[in-house]
């Protein structure tokens, strides 16, 4: 079904993507700059569209002020992995580990959870990384993906 865009007052202008169910737009990290967001509004029956857009904004204003935080929360769970099988070179530590990764993609559900999605430079081989935080602005775990 063609939904015609929408104008949030926290993210701006959003497009609606058939394929996905979510809304799509870009929005300002400090120290970042602007990156991808998805809304998903849609797949909680429990969740009115209004109150996953209402946690969408909360959790944003949580990782605006956390962001650096997710990336050393990365690098602590994922530093050893890296080291112990993914570096050719000299092992590094949690802050060149945390400096080497980029925030791409912030995917927000309707209970208030998100997930970042981090480009991880040459770290693990082109894979990205997803830090996972909870409805209570928790980060809850770092994983590889893909």
């Amino acid at each position: 079904m063609e939904r015609a865009p929408l104008r949030d007052k926290t993210f701006g202008k959003l497009t609606w993507d058939d394929t996905l169910d979510y809304w799509n737009g870009h929005a300002d990290i400090p120290g970042v700059g602007p990156v991808r967001i998805s809304v998903d509004s849609e797949d909680d029956p429990d969740i009115s569209p209004e109150t996953a857009f209402d946690n969408a904004r909360r959790a944003y204003r949580t990782l605006r002020d956390k962001e650096p935080a997710a990336r050393d929360f990365a690098a602590e769970a994922l530093l050893d992995t890296h080291n112990q099988a993914w570096n050719e070179g000299a092992p590094i530590d949690e802050a060149a580990f945390a400096d080497k990764l980029t925030l791409e993609d912030i995917s927000f559900h309707p209970d208030g959870s998100a997930e970042l999605f981090y480009n991880a430079a040459d770290l693990f081989g082109g894979h990205t990384l997803i830090v996972t935080i909870d409805e209570d602005g928790t980060f809850d775990d770092a994983e590889i993906a893909g």
